[in-house]
């Protein structure tokens, strides 16, 4: 498999952006690796089609998440909730990572990471105000909507092990499974 062509000229940049307005996560490994001067009118062109790309995949991914959740709640299959929100975070993924392509200016890039994240936010709000209006069980449906969060979050920095312990064992050393009841 040959590696992902480098989007170099506006022509090429719009092509790969209507890929990934159409769903194809490719699309976002070309992007990645791609370059472009950035004058002043290409500039201007290029950052309102790449916002027009976000803003359309950003609306098919609420839809689908939306079906989604018409059908667990008709069935009322709860247990879907949960697969339902967390394939709607994974499927941001591929819009965070477009967000912050090294090709693009830093507050073009903080706005399409703000697109994604007020989107997100929004949702997750919509989702715990819909919980909250279940009939039966509003209780339980809230929790599995505040557990599996469609929010974009930044990672939660990990505590430095203290001096003196190292948390993994010595290379070779076979270590025993815990079993947590």
């Amino acid at each position: 498999m040959s590696p992902p062509a480098s989007p170099r000229t506006y022509a090429d940049w719009c092509a790969v952006l209507d890929r990934f307005q159409s769903g194809d996560c490719q699309a976002v490994a070309e992007m990645e690796s791609g370059s472009l001067e950035w004058t002043s009118g290409v500039a201007e062109r290029f950052t309102r089609r790449i916002d027009e790309a976000f803003v359309q995949r950003l609306k098919f991914l609420q839809k689908e998440l939306q079906r989604t959740l018409e059908v667990t709640r008709s069935r009322q299959e709860l247990h879907h909730l949960a697969t339902a929100m967390v394939g709607f975070r994974r499927a941001l993924d591929p819009l965070l990572r477009a967000a912050a392509i090294p090709a693009l200016p830093e507050e073009v890039r903080a706005h399409l990471r703000g697109r994604v994240e007020k989107l997100a936010a929004g949702v997750q709000s919509s989702l715990e105000g819909s919980a909250r209006e279940f009939r039966s069980g509003g209780e339980h449906v809230l929790a599995i909507v505040r557990q599996n969060r469609v929010d974009v979050r930044p990672p939660v920095a990990q505590p430095a092990p203290s001096s003196g312990t190292d948390p993994l064992p010595p290379a070779g050393v076979a270590q025993r499974r815990r079993i947590l009841i």
